[in-house]
């Protein structure tokens, strides 16, 4: 499996979308608390790609997308991070199942990593919801550690 990765054009606005509801779907499965707003969801990842503090990272098989994963830069306020207050955040990634397995979301977060270097980035954290039990191995196989619990709470 010869794969490509690399930073997502304009072109792959469309793609993105798609797997993003795939990847949307599959986190209910995980008790997501949050509902995706598809008419919005095209013009979001359309500034995503164009943003200057977004990594919009993506996986080819030839001209196919199979996964993605969005990083953002932070700035800390009030705080820093061994002298710099920017962050990394990585806020959504995704492989198509039949991809998994294959170290593409490994190989998507080293492209984020690297990205975030190269921006004098020296820290980077995420979110995993806690029922998705693959996502903490995989995170914590890459080297992430578990740093907060973030609770939530319905409204009504």
């Amino acid at each position: 499996m010869e794969l490509l990765f690399t930073q997502a054009v304009p072109e792959d606005a469309e793609a993105l979308c798609e797997l993003f509801l795939r990847y949307s779907r599959e986190l209910e499965n995980y008790e997501m608390e949050y509902t995706l707003i598809e008419p919005t969801l095209l013009g979001s990842i359309q500034s995503r790609i164009k943003s200057r503090v977004t990594l919009a990272a993506v996986a080819r098989d030839g001209d196919r997308v199979v996964g993605f994963l969005f990083c953002n830069i932070s700035r800390l306020s009030g705080y820093s991070y061994e002298g710099s207050p920017l962050f990394g955040y990585i806020s959504d990634t995704y492989v198509l199942p039949e991809y998994r397995g294959h170290r593409v979301a490994a190989r998507l977060n080293e492209m984020a990593c690297q990205w975030l270097k190269e921006n004098e980035v020296g820290y980077v954290e995420l979110k995993v919801l806690e029922s998705n039990h693959n996502a903490h191995r995989f995170w914590s196989a890459q080297g992430y550690n578990p740093t907060t619990r973030v609770y939530g709470m319905k409204l009504k």
